[in-house]
C-alpha cells in the first residue's frame, strides 16, 4: 500500500498526470516589484513607512515617499494672500510651518450693530454702487496698532481707504450698502518715518440685510534699521518687543508709551524680524530685513597694525567664495568687489 502512493506523489511532482496524457507544468507568473510606498521601508528618512502612515504616499502604489514641502517653505501662495513664505506671509511662523494661513486672531466676524469711528483721510468707491436696495450689507472693522499711525485698507491690492488710530492705536473702517458676497481684503500701518507694516490679509463674507463686524485685527510692528546699526520701529505702546535674527530670538525690549522701540545692536548680521507680545498674544512678524555689521572702514583686515598680503589674500579668498564679510567690504558699498582691493593697495604697508 505505502509503495502505491509513494509512486503517485513522485507521479504528481514530476507533472506526469495519472492519466497517463503528457502537459506543460511551466507557470507563468507575473511578479510586480512594490513601489516605495508598499515595500516595508522608510524610503525617506522620516520615520515613517509605507501608505497611510507616511505622509508623502497617497495610495499603495505610489512611488515616492517623499513629503511634501510644508506651506511655509514650497515657493508658493497657498493661502492667496499676495505673499509667499516664511518670513514673508505673516501667518508662517517658521519655514517649517504647514499652514499659510493668517492667525485665528486676526479675524473675528460677530454680528452686532456697534460702531466706531476714527478720521477717515480719504475714500473711494468701495463696491457699494452695485448694491440693489435691501440687498446690501454693511462691514465694519476694528483693530489696533500704534498710536496715530496711517492704517491703509486694501481690496484686491488696491487702496480702498485710509485713517488714523487714535492715541491709543485703535483704528476703525466702516462701509455699508455693500453687495453681498466675498471680498479679499487686507491691512497695513504707516508709521511717522514712512516705514511700513508687513500686510495682514482678511477674507470677508458680506451677507444680505447684514452687518458684519471683524474686530480685534492686531497689526505687526514696522521695523527699520537706522544709524549705526540700531534696529528700531513702531508697535503697541508699552508692549513687549522681540528681536529675532535667522529666526532665533536675541533681544527683548518695552516700548515706550508712543509705542516706539530700539535695539542697539554691534557685530550682527542676518535677517532679523521683530513681532510684539499682547495680552491677547503675538502679533503678526514685521517685514524682514537684512542687517550687515556697521562698516569698519579700515584697510588692516586682520587688525595686525600693517596692510599687506595677508590682508589681501583675506578679501580675496572672501570673493572666490561669492560671500559676503563686513572685514573685507573696504569702501562700505555692501559688496566685495575690485573697489575694495582698490582701497587696500592704496593703503599698502607691505
Amino acid at each position: 500500500m505505502w509503495v502505491l502512493v509513494r509512486t503517485l506523489i513522485v507521479l504528481v511532482i514530476v507533472g506526469i498526470p495519472l492519466s497517463g496524457e503528457a502537459f506543460d507544468a511551466t507557470t507563468s507568473v507575473d511578479v510586480t516589484p512594490p513601489t516605495a510606498c508598499s515595500d516595508g521601508i522608510d524610503n525617506d528618512g522620516d520615520t515613517f513607512i509605507d501608505y497611510p502612515n507616511d505622509p508623502g504616499c497617497d495610495s499603495y502604489s505610489d512611488a515616492d515617499e517623499t513629503d511634501p514641502l510644508p506651506h511655509c517653505g514650497d515657493g508658493l501662495d497657498n493661502d492667496a494672500d499676495g505673499l509667499i513664505d516664511y518670513p514673508n506671509d505673516p501667518g508662517c511662523s517658521s519655514s517649517a510651518d504647514t499652514s499659510e494661513d493668517t492667525e485665528p486672531n486676526n479675524v473675528v466676524t460677530v454680528v452686532t450693530t456697534g460702531r466706531v469711528d476714527t478720521d477717515v483721510l480719504f475714500v473711494t468707491d468701495f463696491a457699494q454702487t452695485n448694491a440693489s436696495e435691501g440687498s446690501g450689507g454693511s462691514l465694519w472693522i476694528e483693530g489696533s496698532t500704534f498710536p496715530a499711525g496711517n492704517v491703509y485698507l486694501l481690496r484686491d491690492g488696491t487702496v480702498q481707504q485710509v485713517t488714523t488710530a487714535d492715541l491709543s492705536g485703535v483704528f476703525s473702517f466702516y462701509f455699508d450698502s455693500m453687495t453681498a458676497g466675498s471680498y479679499m481684503l487686507s491691512l497695513y500701518a504707516v508709521d511717522v518715518f514712512q516705514t511700513r507694516s508687513a500686510t495682514v490679509p482678511l477674507v470677508v463674507t458680506i451677507l444680505p440685510e447684514s452687518q458684519t463686524d471683524i474686530g480685534e485685527i492686531v497689526l505687526p510692528p514696522t521695523l527699520t534699521i537706522g544709524a549705526g546699526n540700531n534696529v528700531e520701529g513702531w508697535t503697541h505702546p508699552l508692549a513687549t518687543v522681540v528681536l529675532y535674527v535667522e529666526g532665533v530670538e536675541v533681544a527683548r525690549t518695552i516700548a515706550d508709551t508712543f509705542g516706539s522701540y530700539r535695539f542697539l545692536l554691534t557685530d550682527t548680521e542676518g535677517v532679523i524680524q521683530t513681532r510684539t507680545f499682547l495680552e491677547s498674544g503675538w502679533t503678526p512678524w514685521s517685514n524682514p530685513l537684512t542687517l550687515r555689521p556697521t562698516c569698519r572702514q579700515t584697510s588692516d583686515v586682520n587688525a595686525d597694525g600693517a596692510t599687506n598680503i595677508i590682508d589681501l589674500s583675506i578679501i580675496l579668498y572672501w570673493i572666490g567664495q561669492g560671500s559676503f564679510t563686513a572685514l573685507g567690504d573696504l569702501d562700505c558699498n555692501g559688496i566685495l568687489d575690485l573697489s575694495d582691493l582698490s582701497v587696500l593697495s592704496f593703503y599698502w604697508s607691505g
